[in-house]
């Protein structure tokens, strides 16, 4: 894989290539045969979400925590690799991204950010009264209504059509701080970080599991054994991908069994492994490193 570098000013992403040595530009993983190409230069990243439509990644770096206006939203151009470092600035802590005709959705503390995908242009902000901490976020394609986890009141807001006022679709303990979400039909799948979260230092009192939600009954299932500190989820084939916090990559199947297909804790995730985003037609998972600088990309084909 061939290496870019964009430079912006004083900023500089890289992505280092695959590799067939130990050099100090290789990044090996314990369950990868080769290098994982690595790009470097954000400001602790927490979700990468992959747009069909203009076929790139965004990422959104929350910088420092609770300072208002250092968060922005970088954009990866999925064939060239051409990085835009500040596709959208002045945000303040953003988290979870997904897309909808043309508008990019982003968390951002205790309200959604609404960005315009062909400029990056901030065309719309919506409060959420009640929020704390919006994780992830997604929108329902048949109607454009937008979910967005908030994780330590174990709450999911929705905000009908994209636009209306934000209402609760549904809050329990038996979330089990909710983190990643998808909508899949007339259904709401969502994963959590594991009950009776310590928002201080984060523990639980179990791994953390994925549930699913009938959209139009509100009634919330189990679907998946315990697998971790769950974060990002993403549609694989017949399986889900979903990211263990600590630095882990696993597929769940349609029975909901978990399988480890990486094992970076000691490693390049050893950062944190976020919200990840998903390009599923060339399988290529990108993770980021919350706790870090670092975007990793991950050829789900190659493991």
């Amino acid at each position: 894989m061939r290496a870019f570098i964009l430079i912006l000013g004083a900023a500089v992403l890289s992505m280092l290539p695959a590799c067939d040595d130990d050099g100090p530009d290789c990044v090996r993983m314990a369950m990868a045969p080769e290098c994982q190409p690595v790009i470097d230069g954000f400001d602790h990243p927490e979700s990468v979400f992959f747009d069909q439509g203009t076929r790139a990644f965004y990422v959104s770096s929350v910088g420092v925590q609770q300072t208002t206006g250092d968060g922005f939203v970088s954009r990866i151009d999925g064939a060239s690799g051409v990085v835009t470092a500040r596709f959208t600035a002045g945000l303040d802590d953003p988290t979870g991204m997904r897309s909808f005709n043309g508008r990019l959705f982003v968390n951002d503390r205790t309200s959604i950010r609404i960005i315009e995908l062909a400029s990056g242009r901030l065309i719309e902000t919506i409060a959420v009264p009640g929020a704390t901490f919006l994780n992830d976020l997604t929108v329902d394609p048949a109607n454009g209504d937008v979910y967005s986890s908030d994780t330590f009141t174990d709450t999911i807001f929705r905000v009908p059509g994209g636009g209306g006022a934000p209402e609760v679709f549904l809050r329990t303990p038996t979330l089990e701080a909710p983190n990643g979400l998808l909508v899949e039909g007339g259904t709401l799948v969502v994963n959590g970080i594991g009950p009776n979260l310590n928002p201080m230092t984060f523990q639980t009192s179990a791994p953390g599991k994925i549930q699913k939600i009938a959209i139009a009954t509100v009634a919330l299932t189990s679907f998946s054994e315990r697998i971790g500190v769950l974060d990002g989820m993403e549609r694989d084939g017949a399986n889900l991908l979903v990211t263990d916090f600590t630095g882990k990559l696993f597929s769940v199947d349609a029975a909901g069994a978990g399988k480890l297909l990486l094992d970076g804790t000691a490693g390049v995730f050893a950062n944190a492994a976020a919200d990840l985003g998903f390009d599923p037609a060339r399988r290529i998972a990108a993770v980021p490193q919350l706790n870090g600088t670092t975007v990793t990309f991950v050829d789900l084909d190659k493991l």
